[in-house]
């Protein structure tokens, strides 16, 4: 406890038992932050071990942001082993979305990691024609929390934090048209 209370949450949160999504991606980034800090020490095989525990837990899940995440050099290593590579190919070239190199002061998110299902695409388009939750539910003919599950979903892997940041971060993607060009998700 005593220990919780000086780590940052991410490190103190992969400690614990897991409770729910957001431990597995804990465990993950720890492992991943092992693998980093042993890199840097110059120890590759001890790198590569924790590099390739992280990946292992990524993998039934396909949980990619972490990893897409992780810091420029430990992403090019990862480029670099294609042993690594060959066994995790459920990656399907995220790695390649996100340059390893950002310019000094972009703080724009990366680009889509995950792809959106279809179910999630339709959503979307419904957030763009500013649907509520409730008229999505209706107009899907699901329920009020599947729509939300859907929206959370969309919300992660757009790097958004609300609706309209989602439908912004969208259009910047080329996922839905501006306003007023008739394609899909734009307002009339």
């Amino acid at each position: 406890p005593a220990a919780s209370q000086v780590l940052p949450g991410w490190l103190a949160a992969a400690g614990r038992p897991a409770e729910g999504g957001g431990a597995l991606t804990a465990q993950v980034e720890s492992w991943l932050h092992r693998a980093s800090r042993e890199l840097d020490r110059g120890r590759t095989d001890l790198a590569r071990q924790a590099l390739g525990r992280a990946l292992h837990l990524a993998a039934p899940e396909n949980l990619r942001r972490p990893i897409v995440e992780a810091p420029p050099r430990l992403r090019r290593f990862l480029l670099q082993d294609q042993q690594l590579l060959r066994r995790h190919q459920w990656l399907d070239g995220a790695l390649a979305v996100v340059s390893t190199t950002r310019p000094q002061g972009d703080t724009r998110p990366p680009a889509l990691v995950e792809p959106l299902t279809d179910r999630e695409y339709e959503v979307l388009c419904n957030m763009a024609a500013l649907l509520s939750t409730d008229e999505i539910a209706h107009t899907m003919f699901v329920s009020v929390n599947t729509v939300k599950t859907h929206i959370r979903g969309i919300l992660r892997k757009l790097s958004a934090n609300r609706r309209n940041d989602a439908i912004r971060r969208a259009r910047e993607l080329g996922l839905l048209g501006t306003p007023g060009d008739g394609s899909p998700g734009a307002p009339p």
